[in-house]
């Protein structure tokens, strides 16, 4: 099926089977965003400049691409029995995987949500776990969806994190929206520390006056966000969650265990992955086990689009038969 101009969502593909759960939450993403539905499959050309090795390495690369078409053709095939009225394209590029993907939500038509899958790991493995996930993250330039498996059917709600903040921001219009849409309940999460708590030698009664205080100041907040979400989006159905002296992953993931989505936002600008996400979002990703999508911060993605038209070669070679 040919492209129609309208958004996409776009999927990065590894195989069949690794694929299949991305794939599936992606098509439903699409089809409730009246978007088309892209599949893409990169296959890395080989770094050697050993001539000894090149008709090995030419071999594996085309193994490597029959491959990778056809996991394409078969979950093309499964959506299209579930969902014929979707449009879906695919393509087979030859380029690293992270610029791949990185491009093709960023150039052409681009894209309104990328997607990726992602398998639990040992806890050994859990720097390697997510590194092209994390890279996307921290990199696209659209909101990032990592799914390790479809929500349950009885799942409900998008749940998202509130801290005042220009990440926070952009991650509760994307969740508001998204909960609109689909009509469910969006949750507010703020988790927070009491100032008190690490200081010594305050009284219990003075302690508990500055706890109340604080907690206090951000409800009325949440609140008020809450308000204003009602205000923007009618029918929206907003509920606000607390978590003081908790730690913000933890906060998320209880809220969101058995809700639809989890959405958190990604800090501007950093060196690491982990700076760029924020520590909380970052947690998230290795740790949630539903769907979970990363709001990039406008200006990140802003200064980044001006960075990639200023360095940017060309696109990735399209090697479609």
């Amino acid at each position: 099926m040919t492209a129609t101009g309208r958004d996409r969502v776009v999927v990065g593909v590894w195989d069949a089977t690794a694929s299949g759960a991305a794939v599936r939450w992606a098509a439903q993403e699409a089809e409730l965003r009246g978007a088309d539905l892209h599949l893409l499959h990169a296959v890395p050309e080989a770094a050697t400049g050993d001539v000894t090795y090149a008709w090995y390495a030419a071999a594996h690369l085309q193994q490597l691409e029959r491959a990778g078409r056809a996991a394409l053709e078969e979950l093309a095939a499964q959506v299209a029995a579930t969902r014929p009225q979707l449009p879906v394209t695919t393509a087979l590029e030859r380029a690293p995987v992270r610029r791949a993907l990185v491009d093709a939500a960023t150039h052409g038509a681009g894209a309104v949500l990328l997607v990726v899958g992602a398998r639990r790991r040992r806890a050994a493995a859990a720097l390697r776990l997510g590194s092209t996930a994390l890279h996307l993250a921290a990199h696209a330039p659209c909101p990032l969806a990592v799914v390790r498996a479809v929500p349950a059917g009885d799942a409900r709600g998008v749940v998202v994190g509130h801290d005042g903040s220009p990440a926070s921001a952009a991650a509760v219009r994307f969740a508001a929206q998204r909960a609109l849409a689909a009509g469910e309940a969006l949750h507010l999460v703020r988790a927070h520390d009491t100032p008190a708590r690490r200081l010594d030698g305050w009284s219990p009664q003075l302690y508990e006056e500055v706890r109340a205080a604080d907690g206090a100041a951000h409800r009325r907040e949440v609140e008020e966000a809450a308000a204003r979400l009602r205000e923007e989006h009618p029918g929206l159905e907003v509920h606000v969650h607390l978590a003081p002296d908790t730690d913000p992953a933890d906060a998320l993931t209880g809220v969101a265990a058995r809700a639809a989505l989890l959405v958190v936002g990604a800090r501007g600008h950093g060196a690491f992955v982990s700076a760029l996400l924020g520590s909380a979002s970052h947690d998230v990703l290795h740790r949630a086990s539903g769907p979970v999508v990363v709001v990039p911060d406008p200006d990140r993605v802003h200064h980044q689009r001006a960075a990639r038209r200023a360095a940017h070669a060309g696109p990735s070679r399209d090697v479609n038969a």
